[in-house]
């Protein structure tokens, strides 16, 4: 049985981030619309399953998003993750992630089991995080 879940929305963290998990019975957290600034990691899971993390602005963090160790699940799409040393880091966890808007000294960095990870979604028409027609890779 989970313990729970919540949304974290509309907050801004300078030099402070978010993390979830410690376990498979954390997870089903929403992250979105928050600021993060200035942190070595903004946001976080480990050990955790089936968290959202959309339309966050990441900058200027050491890590933008890192997953590890959990049992996948994950959702990341619309966030702009920009002049951060690592944009999304996977450690032995999987997502899906689309949608995102990421320019930073490395994008993506990825260990073990990110095979099984998706970097696209079904191509639909909506508007993209970079304002084109159509939703379903990342720029």
């Amino acid at each position: 049985m989970g313990a729970g879940s919540c949304t974290i929305r509309n907050n801004k963290f300078e030099g402070g981030g978010v993390s979830i998990g410690v376990n498979y019975i954390h997870g089903n957290q929403t992250i979105i619309n928050n600021v993060f600034t200035d942190s070595s990691v903004a946001i976080s899971t480990y050990d955790s399953v089936n968290n959202k993390i959309i339309g966050n602005k990441i900058e200027n963090c050491e890590i933008g998003i890192s997953l590890m160790f959990g049992g996948g699940g994950h959702v990341i799409t619309g966030n702009n993750i920009t002049k951060c040393n690592v944009g999304i880091q996977l450690s032995d966890d999987v997502a899906t992630i689309y949608n995102n808007y990421l320019s930073n000294k490395v994008n993506l960095q990825a260990e073990d089991e990110f095979a099984a990870s998706t970097l696209n979604a079904t191509k639909t028409k909506r508007k993209s995080i970079i304002g084109s027609p159509y939703i379903g890779g990342n720029y």
